[in-house]
């Protein structure tokens, strides 16, 4: 993948999420069965600074 997208896996390389954040989403979607799409067009908005910071 690092000859076809070296763009992505640049990102992907920064992607950082903490436990509490992962064991969040883990709640939110299994728990409480929240719409997958809508649960993350959310996250995003409200985490765009650790979104951005995966672009960096």
């Amino acid at each position: 993948m690092e000859s076809a997208q070296p763009d992505a896996v640049a990102m992907l390389s920064n992607v950082n999420l903490e436990t509490e954040m992962l064991s969040e989403m883990s709640f939110a979607l299994a728990v409480e069965k929240k719409d997958p799409e809508a649960f993350a067009k959310q996250w995003v908005e409200d985490n765009s600074a650790v979104v951005d910071s995966w672009f960096r």
